[in-house]
């Protein structure tokens, strides 16, 4: 069995010394420059290209299994691109475990909304969703 406590989209995150994660300027939307000259446009952190941001999820699980992200286009191609981690509770036992994972804007090739969809290895359907709308262009 596997629960979820948190699935949200970031453009910062910071981990203490603990493993205690903060997220930052949570978001439901990326606008991606489209060329060098529309940099100049946007406030200083964000004036490269290739941006980063992060997907977060926190869950309970009580039976191994791995987690996994996808990316669905907006025409519903999943991105070659995957993001996973295995975790091995006891079984039977409830654990609780959390990850923060890095994806660049050079993922995304056209506008419109993105799916990011969360699976465990032993649900047959994603334990959550979210979608970002990806706006490329001035």
């Amino acid at each position: 069995m596997v629960n979820l406590l948190a699935f949200l989209v970031c453009r910062k995150a910071t981990i203490d010394q603990n493993g205690r994660v903060t997220l930052h300027e949570l978001a439901d939307g990326l606008i991606i420059p489209s060329s060098e000259s529309s940099l100049h446009r946007l406030p200083g952190p964000y004036r490269r290209r290739e941006q980063v941001f992060f997907a977060f999820y926190k869950i309970i699980a009580d039976t191994p299994g791995t987690v996994t992200l996808r990316v669905l286009t907006p025409s519903d191609e999943a991105l070659p691109e995957t993001w996973s981690d295995p975790i091995s509770p006891l079984i039977g036992q409830q654990s609780t475990w959390q990850s923060l994972w890095a994806l660049g804007t050079d993922l995304f090739h056209e506008s419109g909304r993105y799916t990011l969809e969360l699976w465990y290895s032993n649900v047959s359907v994603p334990v959550a969703s979210t979608h970002l709308l990806v706006q490329i262009g001035e």
